[in-house]
């Protein structure tokens, strides 16, 4: 992961997202070893570390197992545009809850229910 930044840091890449969560209602397997892969190499490579992973999590846990099956209608990884849709708010919702997040200068939007 660290090659991959490396590159792109000094031209593009100033901030550095974990994965999403599969369907946490078919996959209980819980946090991917990639999640905190992605913190480290963030801090690393001195690029901000945006947690996309726990946000996402939270929405589906509010929105319950039938709402989050349905987000999720081929299998267990890929979701619908209505999912697409729940896991793009996700880091804004991160960026308007968690203290210190290197995207909420940038929201314009904050009517995003955290």
């Amino acid at each position: 992961m660290t090659d991959a930044i490396n590159p792109y840091k000094a031209e593009v890449r100033k901030s550095f997202y974990s994965q999403t969560p599969n369907n946490p209602i078919l996959d209980g397997s819980g946090t991917p070893i990639y999640v905190s892969y992605a913190q480290q190499v963030a801090s690393q490579t001195s690029v901000a570390y945006v947690d996309h992973f726990k946000p996402l999590l939270i929405r589906y846990q509010q929105l319950g197992a039938s709402s989050v099956n349905a987000l999720f209608p081929q299998d267990n990884i890929h979701t619908n545009s209505n999912g697409a849709d729940v896991a793009a708010q996700a880091p804004n919702r991160g960026s308007l809850c968690g203290p210190g997040n290197p995207l909420a200068p940038y929201l314009k939007d904050t009517n995003v229910q955290p």
